[in-house]
């Protein structure tokens, strides 16, 4: 599939119903994805090997072994690399982002809140490994640059959100798409892309408390039968 043609799929609609959700913090303490994690995604989904010998030459262990120790230490990060590799399920793996962005309410010309992703072209997450870089595009995140609300949603979040509006965006993605036969160019450098659902959205002020959130239907789904399982 074509870099282009995978842009232009993130201005497809997405139906939902926003509001505040009940407040959670069972999303602070997912980890953050490593890039690491995202390239091991990137190639599994891309249906390519790794290298293992390169990659695991690359890790701290190794790199840190003494000389007598990196043959043994060198097998057993390429076994480890291997096992992670196989490991992946594409159909069940999440990118959770953590970053910090801003935001405000408006009352005109219509309330709501306003997410500034301090993005001046195209809106992605970028990720970097092995001397590769990769890009993470959240389908459709364009529309939460806006999130309408009702007044008393929106007196809420006033009351709520920190002082110049810092607020802490925990963000999870379910990438179903990658672009593994050219790179494309974003601000002039060169990115495998991968394009993925918004499978949640939580904004948190700077005490921690629950400004706004969002779970895709899609995946309360998923969850309600896994833990039926």
């Amino acid at each position: 599939m074509r870099s282009s043609q995978i842009i232009k799929l993130t201005i497809l609609t997405l139906f939902v119903t926003w509001g505040i959700a009940a407040p959670s913090k069972a999303q602070l303490l997912e980890r953050a994805t490593s890039a690491k994690d995202v390239a091991l995604l990137f190639h599994k989904m891309a249906e390519q090997p790794i290298d293992y010998e390169a990659w695991a030459k690359q890790t701290q262990e190794y790199a840190t072994a003494v000389d007598m120790r990196k043959d043994a230490v060198l097998k057993q990060s390429k076994a480890d690399l291997e096992i992670e590799y196989n490991a992946v399920d594409p159909k069940q793996s999440d990118i959770v982002i953590r970053t910090y962005i801003h935001s405000n309410v408006t009352d005109a010309p219509k309330v709501g809140l306003n997410l500034d992703f301090s993005a001046d072209g195209p809106l992605f997450f970028p990720y970097e490994f092995m001397e590769q870089n990769y890009a993470v595009i959240a389908q459709n995140i364009d529309l939460l640059k806006f999130i309408p609300l009702g007044h008393l949603e929106a007196a809420y979040i006033r009351n709520k959100i920190s002082a110049k509006g810092k607020t802490y965006m925990v963000l999870k993605v379910r990438p179903h798409r990658v672009d593994a036969q050219e790179k494309a160019q974003i601000y002039n450098d060169d990115f495998w892309l991968m394009l993925g659902r918004i499978a949640s959205i939580h904004l948190y002020n700077k005490e921690l408390e629950t400004l706004w959130s969002w779970t895709a239907e899609w995946y309360i789904n998923e969850q309600e039968e896994k833990a039926a399982l």
